[in-house]
């Protein structure tokens, strides 16, 4: 008999459901337990809410049989609701901006996947706060899960969207060779960076490290230089890429290389690895090192580490399809998203009316595109 929990912090897990999550991490490191217990701790806002639920058989001995990860309320750091629908009764999952995959954690060969889903659902409806909106993101579309979740929540009475959220670049690359990799990349990878890549790597002031486990202490210190002196901003949460660098280390996930240039750490990669499949999940360089692309010249070096040595069956790139990105992998799919509103409370009524409006007001912003780019081209050669 399946029986529904709810937890309301990370530390609160019994040993029995740790070890279910510890056993997931080997086959996803995003649904295991370094991954939300680094997330819970170092990635929440501070007015932010945990609610795990549980499914646990009974008999003899507790077993944790799958788990769902949420927080409220929603529209924090990477909701669909974040703007629109946040509110102290709305739920979402817990993702952020750092996310990159999320799902009910529940084990892929379990062939009661679909009661354990309809329970979770069910208690998360039936939960006492009487949430207003539900909103479950980076998942994918094509899974079983996916299709499991959206028709539990439908079975429960609520109203039901699907939205394509993030673009994933991913490839396979089963069976291939870093040779053959690099053959099929446009020339800015073949010609311009393998160029680079030759030429720098001939001065005796550049050495490369590779980093799967061991004392991290100094890696994350030269993570924390390069990426102080990169582009980009500050990070929302501070802690959160050590935390996962060290998870991922503990999991055996980690792939971390890091490029140094006369002893001066100028580009690092944080690559997150389960089940043969591979994430590109953090890149960094040095803007003082910029023309010398030391960026691309470190990717060369891990891709033909992960293809040669690792023999990876998949590469993705986290989130995001901008242009370098597809410079190195091929194919985009998106990441998904479900949210669902409660019919039964006037603010689930509210919210829903609001996403409809919304959704009607897009589509007749496409609708009538076409006829209001001539008056915009008109208005632009007169000079209004």
């Amino acid at each position: 008999m399946l029986k529904p929990i709810v937890h309301t912090s990370f530390s609160e897990l019994p040993d029995h459901s740790l070890s279910f999550l510890t056993n997931i991490e080997k086959t996803n490191f995003y649904l295991g337990k370094g991954w939300f217990e680094n997330f819970s701790g170092n990635t929440l806002s501070s007015d932010s809410q945990t609610h795990i639920y549980s499914v646990e058989e009974t008999g003899d001995s507790a077993k944790t049989r799958g788990m769902l990860f949420m927080r409220s309320p929603g529209g924090q750091n990477g909701s669909l609701s974040e703007k629109m629908f946040s509110g102290p009764k709305t739920l979402a999952s817990m993702t952020a901006h750092q996310s990159i995959y999320f799902a009910p954690v529940i084990d892929e060969s379990d062939t009661d996947q679909e009661q354990i889903i309809q329970a979770l659902m069910q208690s998360i409806c039936q939960d006492s706060h009487a949430w207003n909106l539900i909103d479950i993101n980076f998942m994918n579309k094509d899974s079983r899960i996916y299709h499991n979740v959206s028709n539990a929540l439908k079975q429960c009475g609520m109203h039901v969207h699907h939205y394509d959220y993030r673009p994933n670049l991913y490839e396979d690359l089963s069976g291939i060779t870093f040779k053959d990799f690099v053959a099929s990349r446009p020339s800015m990878v073949r010609k311009t960076y393998m160029r680079k890549s030759r030429k720098l790597e001939k001065s005796n002031n550049v050495h490369f490290e590779f980093i799967t486990s061991g004392n991290l202490d100094k890696a994350i210190a030269d993570y924390k230089i390069i990426h102080d002196k990169s582009w980009k901003e500050d990070e929302i949460f501070p802690n959160h890429d050590a935390g996962v660098i060290r998870k991922a280390a503990q999991a055996g996930s980690l792939r971390m290389g890091l490029l140094y240039v006369d002893d001066q750490p100028v580009a690092v990669q944080v690559w997150l690895v389960s089940a043969g499949r591979a994430t590109i999940y953090k890149l960094h360089y040095d803007s003082d090192y910029h023309q010398q692309s030391v960026g691309a010249i470190l990717m060369l070096r891990m891709f033909e580490h992960m293809i040669d040595v690792e023999h990876i069956n998949e590469v993705d790139f986290g989130i995001g399809d901008e242009t370098a990105k597809s410079l190195w992998l091929k194919h985009q799919r998106p990441l998904c998203g479900i949210v669902a509103f409660n019919p039964k409370t006037p603010g689930g009524l509210l919210a829903l009316s609001k996403f409809t409006a919304s959704g009607m007001l897009d589509n007749a912003k496409e609708k009538f595109k076409p006829l209001l780019l001539p008056i915009k081209q008109r208005l632009a050669k007169t000079g209004s």
